[in-house]
């Protein structure tokens, strides 16, 4: 069964049913019946006992529970999401969307917030978009307008990519993509911030897991990808240019940077505090300075407070987080005077498990000056001369001055007549 919490896509219907909906999923019928033309998109499919219609969706209920406000709040953010998506963002409308109202399936009884998919048929072979939303989320009006929205995005996705030929490799980054689809059609909802705590719980889980709701989480790396990295056409292109390689392979594509370096700054950005939204996001607990990161492409976030000298990691990929700034480097790097603390994060590079560990090695003191270097330090330089000093010239006065100045110069001619003649 699934979390009530979680959103639902066709892998269930998968391991449930094959690539149908379970038998107690309400499914519209009549799908394939001619489009009637006319200027208000037509609805096509028999209607349930209940519905509401907008200029893009039919919105549609049998349970009683259900209400019109319900529908109306529905209608509201899925408008929304189309203007923004389609109108702003450039995304083509879902399959069949140009040309009929897409259907829309308010279920008090589904075991999730929400649920996408795409029904085949002999008009559209490629899939038919049927989105489902449980109506029981509306006493929360933002998160449901946002749960609207991430399934709208999913219907988006069907565009652009063949969810069912996919492997276990495919299903995180349609979750990921459409978390962040909410917030840009939403920014001010805020509701998908909570996500994050599913990556921050698990940061050195496989990339791709979907244990746990790690897939949400990883919405994350499409904000760091959309605020320092592509902006956000050039995380849609990642969607829009696909080739049906592995996401991990199409995002080293779109960014022209392996794998490795892109975990590891988004490791930056985001165990930094960098990104807009930071303040929302839950932040990693702390690793320790030695361990092991299990999964591929995850990371350990290590805290280090304020150090002076060379940070070394042996084992994965480093990124230097300071207040202000992160680098990603491999195996040593100098951390700069005065920032303050430092964190450190560790991304293993591969699919298996990396040993990892951090280690300070503090800067060198300065050596001590050799004997006599105190004093030549002290002395005034000579203009020209470097090194030496520039004794003043005295003006001796009175006949004490005279006395003085000759036993000096005896003394020099003293010196200078052993130096020259040493004895034997």
């Amino acid at each position: 069964m699934v979390s009530m919490n979680s959103c639902l896509l066709p892998v269930w219907f998968a391991s449930m049913a094959g690539v149908t909906p379970p038998l107690d999923l309400l499914v519209p019928t009549g799908l394939d019946s001619a489009l009637r033309m006319g200027v208000e998109k037509p609805v096509v499919g028999d209607r349930l006992a209940f519905f509401y219609d907008t200029d893009n969706f039919t919105i549609q209920w049998n349970s009683a529970d259900v209400t019109l406000e319900d529908a109306e709040a529905a209608g509201d953010a899925l408008e929304r999401s189309w203007d923004v998506l389609i109108g702003r963002e450039g995304w083509d409308p879902p399959v069949s969307g140009e040309f009929q109202k897409l259907w829309v399936i308010l279920d008090p009884d589904l075991d999730a917030t929400g649920l996408t998919t795409a029904l085949p048929t002999d008009v559209w072979p490629e899939g038919l978009p049927v989105i489902y939303v449980n109506p029981l989320y509306r006493s929360n009006p933002d998160f449901y307008a946002s749960v609207c929205a991430h399934e709208f995005g999913h219907a988006l996705q069907f565009r652009h990519r063949n969810y069912y030929d996919g492997d276990e490799y495919e299903p995180w980054y349609w979750e990921a993509t459409s978390e962040w689809m909410a917030e840009v059609v939403g920014p001010e909802w805020d509701q998908y911030a909570w996500s994050s705590n599913w990556y921050a719980t698990a940061p050195d889980a496989d990339f791709y897991s979907m244990e746990n709701y790690h897939q949400y989480g990883m919405m994350l790396l499409n904000a760091h990808l959309d605020e320092h990295v592509l902006g956000t056409e050039g995380v849609w292109d990642i969607w829009w240019s696909n080739i049906g390689l592995r996401w991990v392979e199409e995002i080293e594509d779109a960014v022209e940077e392996p794998a490795q370096t892109i975990w590891a700054g988004f490791a930056g950005s985001y165990g930094g505090g960098f990104l807009r939204d930071s303040w929302a996001y839950e932040r990693p607990a702390a690793a320790g300075a030695d361990g092991v990161i299990s999964g591929e492409l995850g990371s350990a976030y290590v805290d280090l407070g304020e150090v002076t000298g060379t940070v070394h990691v042996d084992g994965g990929v480093g990124t230097l987080i300071t207040s202000t700034d992160w680098t990603v480097f491999e195996g040593s790097i100098a951390v700069p005077d005065g920032v303050g603390a430092v964190r450190v994060a560790v991304t293993n590079p591969d699919g298996r498990g990396t040993e990892y560990r951090v280690e300070v090695h503090p800067a060198e003191p300065p050596a001590d000056p050799p004997v006599g270097a105190a004093e030549d330090r002290d002395r005034p330089a000579s203009g020209g001369s470097k090194g030496r000093g520039c004794a003043a010239v005295l003006r001796p006065t009175g006949w004490g001055g005279w006395a003085i100045w000759l036993g000096a110069l005896v003394f020099r001619f003293r010196r200078a007549s052993q130096a020259e003649f040493p004895r034997r």
